[in-house]
């Protein structure tokens, strides 16, 4: 502290100010010409350490902190310089920079910059796009309360969400086929269609009303239904079946043997049944006819086809 009394003697005092982590120190000084000096030179240390001051503010200043982008890229003193004279049109530059990139270093077009505007000050209103000094290059500026601007096209008045330029703009309705909306919000998709209220009668209903609900009761028309199966079922029944006659039950083996007796000579059913007795129950059928002198005639014996069988299944055997 005792610097700024060898550096200026002719000081006011000087006030502490705190801000967090900071340590401020504000310097009184009446002369003029001094007042000059401390803003151009600073305040010079032993180890060869410079402070240059900033100046007070109004008490109608506001200050302003910007974020820049889409900085050009040129040298460095180009960079300060250009900088300078673009946000001067909007204020009092008090403090501006870049910012490089954490892992290379790399400057990759952002900065920052702290305005300082007042009411009387005759500044430009301060923009979202600022031109470049001396060239048809643009960088951009934004700030807290700004108005609504769009940072995909820059301009005024909607957001990002809803920029003409957006890529959901681009993409097709699955609807209609057309840009611009997606299907879920298609104003030229088919309406829903509206479940009727009216009840559907049919032209042969009877409508009767009831206190609770309206009954459709329908009028059947018992109308016989056509024999159109009757050639396909003929192809089942045997050529000798008389439909007066009731179809036979089952029946065990002894009175299979008696009805084939007595239906002698042979119906096609009666050898439809011989075929399918075992071998001893053929045996016994076949003297009781010789005996009566009715020679038994039969197709394929049952043997011969269980014998069949019997090869296939050996054929088949697991080795």
């Amino acid at each position: 502290m005792s610097q700024f009394n060898t550096s200026y003697p002719n000081n006011c005092g000087v006030r502490l100010h705190n801000d967090h982590a900071r340590r401020i120190v504000e310097l009184f000084i009446p002369e003029y010409q001094d007042y000059i000096t401390v803003n151009v030179k600073g305040i010079s240390f032993p180890d060869g350490q410079r402070i240059v001051p900033s100046k007070p503010l109004s008490k109608d200043a506001r200050l302003v902190h910007l974020r820049l982008s889409d900085l050009p890229f040129t040298t460095k003193d180009k960079l300060s310089s250009g900088m300078q004279t673009a946000l001067s049109a909007y204020g009092n530059v008090l403090d501006f920079g870049i910012f490089r990139d954490s892992d290379s270093s790399l400057f990759m077009g952002r900065g920052y910059a702290t305005l300082e505007i007042t009411a009387q000050s005759g500044f430009d209103q301060l923009s979202h796009t600022i031109s470049w000094p001396d060239s048809d290059d643009r960088f951009h500026a934004t700030w807290a309360e700004m108005p609504l601007h769009c940072l995909r096209c820059h301009s005024p008045g909607h957001a990002t969400s809803s920029c003409p330029q957006h890529p959901a703009r681009s993409r097709v309705c699955w609807s209609c086929g057309q840009k611009g909306h997606r299907a879920a919000n298609c104003f030229n998709r088919r309406s829903k269609p509206v479940p009727s209220t009216t009840p559907i009668k049919s032209p042969s209903a009877l409508s009767v009303t009831s206190q609770s609900s309206d009954v459709s009761m329908l009028n059947l028309d018992p109308s016989p239904i056509e024999n159109h199966n009757d050639n396909i079922i003929s192809d089942f029944i045997p050529d000798d079946f008389n439909d007066n006659t009731p179809a036979p039950k089952p029946q065990p083996q002894s009175s299979l043997q008696d009805y084939i007796i007595q239906t002698y000579p042979m119906s096609d059913h009666a050898q439809n049944i011989i075929a399918s007795l075992p071998p001893l129950i053929l045996e016994q059928l076949s003297a009781t006819l010789k005996q009566q002198g009715k020679p038994l005639v039969s197709s394929t014996p049952p043997s011969s086809r269980s014998l069949g069988s019997s090869s296939s299944m050996r054929n088949h055997d697991p080795v």
